[in-house]
């Protein structure tokens, strides 16, 4: 109640603004499945978690390979896993295209080769966001499909990912 109205009640409000900086995101290392004996076939793939590569059928691949590696410099808080999105600092990362059921998640990719451009192969990557640097990092790893019959050369193939404030 007032002193001029003791039926009314004052009330204060609150207003706020957040100025963010502008979000950077950059490749610290690109996802590298091996180098795969011709007229081996399987599956290829790198555990974006950190454990390590897999194979399976006849696949003979070379030691070296790496999951994807992205930072950027949004400052890390805490995550929710169920949506990945950042709590604290309102940043969300995901694939972009809902070509898959798993979507945001994961996403089909199609890797070619320009001497073969008619038989590609199939990854289905995944994304990961670490919770536990002091910056925003994320990983993509994947299964690569190398079917019977593939042609020697370098299979490349791009992906997108969007990184932005909610």
């Amino acid at each position: 109640a007032t002193a001029d109205d003791p039926m009314s009640v004052n009330v204060t409000g609150h207003a706020y603004a957040k100025i963010v900086p502008a979000l950077q995101v950059w490749e610290e290392k690109m996802l590298f499945f091996g180098r795969i004996l011709q007229g081996t076939t399987g599956t290829v793939e790198i555990d974006v978690l950190g454990n390590g590569r897999h194979t399976t059928g006849s696949i003979v691949v070379s030691p070296e390979y790496s999951k994807g590696i992205f930072k950027s410099n949004a400052p890390m808080g805490y995550w929710n896993t169920d949506d990945m999105q950042q709590i604290n600092n309102d940043v969300k990362v995901k694939f972009i295209g809902p070509n898959d059921p798993n979507w945001p998640f994961t996403k089909t990719i199609q890797l070619v080769n320009p001497s073969d451009p008619e038989h590609p192969l199939t990854m289905d990557a995944t994304l990961e966001v670490n919770a536990w640097v002091g910056q925003l990092e994320f990983y993509v790893g994947g299964v690569l499909t190398v079917p019977e019959g593939a042609a020697p050369g370098l299979y490349s193939g791009t992906y997108d990912v969007t990184v932005s404030y909610l």
